[in-house]
């Protein structure tokens, strides 16, 4: 039987299953393969440039008395573009990318970089917020809006 032959039978007749990707273990392979010095933090500028950001700052939140190389949180901000829904919605995809070359994400894997030292990451943008985090394998965002 020729292979469109043997798809076609599977087609109809064929027992299906869904693939299933260990999400944990994709980021931490595209991360070993994306590894270079300081990649998080050019893709973080790289993505405030996107926005049309005109300033970034890098803040290192250091706990007291802490020995030499422990930093507990790193804190990106940029004065650049509010998110739009169509940003919020893309942060859920890897490697999609974004078909307008001006905008943020081209490739769509920079911003998981921040993973090679975060283990829960948040965006914050406007009035909203989203948060990451793992369910065994799988990477989850809950967003929220800021209640003032």
């Amino acid at each position: 039987m020729n292979s469109k032959a043997l798809l076609s039978q599977s087609l109809v007749s064929g027992t299906e299953s869904k693939v299933v990707v260990n999400v944990r273990q994709l980021v931490d392979k595209m991360l070993a393969r994306y590894a270079s010095e300081y990649v998080t933090f050019r893709e973080l500028l790289q993505n405030a440039d996107d926005a049309e950001a005109n300033t970034v700052t890098i803040d290192f939140k250091i706990p007291s008395g802490a020995r030499e190389h422990v930093i507990e949180e790193i804190s990106v901000t940029n004065d650049g573009r509010v998110f739009a829904e169509k940003d919020w919605n893309r942060i859920n995809t890897i490697a999609e990318g974004n078909p307008d070359r001006r905008a943020v994400g081209m490739f769509g894997v920079g911003f998981y970089s921040v993973f090679s030292f975060a283990e829960n990451p948040i965006i914050a943008s406007g009035d909203q917020y989203t948060t990451f985090f793992w369910q065994d394998k799988q990477l989850t965002t809950r967003s929220y809006v800021f209640v003032l």
